[in-house]
């Protein structure tokens, strides 16, 4: 008998535009970025790993520094994108079964829901900062795109 084991890990490296060969790994997790990754405006890392058979959100700085758990909730969260000039992540989660996408205050830790739907996910804030465009399953099979205020409603 013959078997193989495969292991995929993943870690945050982070390194100067202009010199990438400078690159610093900067975390050491088993699957750290593998759901996502996003950078604030003032060089944080908000990124989602897998550190207990469930995928969190986590912020770090930069450098490697002050690194922190910023979802505590046993569920799995995915897709973290910086929105409102970098007061707050939206992701998408399973939290009752069916992902929506939610919104995490970076200032005091709140998380409030966006979305509703059948299977919302991927979200993606535009520029201005004003709304959040995902993609949501609208019947078995078949997506479309969609976007709701980053502040809810």
């Amino acid at each position: 008998m013959a078997t193989q084991a495969r292991h995929a890990t993943t870690s945050i490296w982070v390194a100067p535009a202009s010199d990438p060969d400078r690159a610093q790994q900067i975390t050491n997790g088993i699957r750290d970025g593998g759901k996502g990754f996003d950078v604030t405006p003032d060089n944080r890392i908000v990124y989602a790993v897998d550190h207990q058979e469930n995928w969190d959100l986590f912020i770090v700085d930069a450098d490697g520094a002050n690194q922190r758990q910023l979802t505590f909730d046993g569920r799995y969260h995915d897709h973290p994108v910086i929105c409102e000039g970098g007061k707050s992540v939206v992701y998408d989660s399973d939290w009752g079964g069916v992902f929506h996408l939610w919104r995490l205050d970076l200032e005091n830790g709140s998380s409030t829901q966006l979305t509703f739907g059948q299977g919302e996910q991927a979200p993606y804030c535009g520029l201005i900062g004003e709304w959040v465009y995902y993609n949501e399953e609208i019947s078995e099979g078949l997506h479309r795109l969609f976007k709701v205020p980053v502040a809810g409603g």
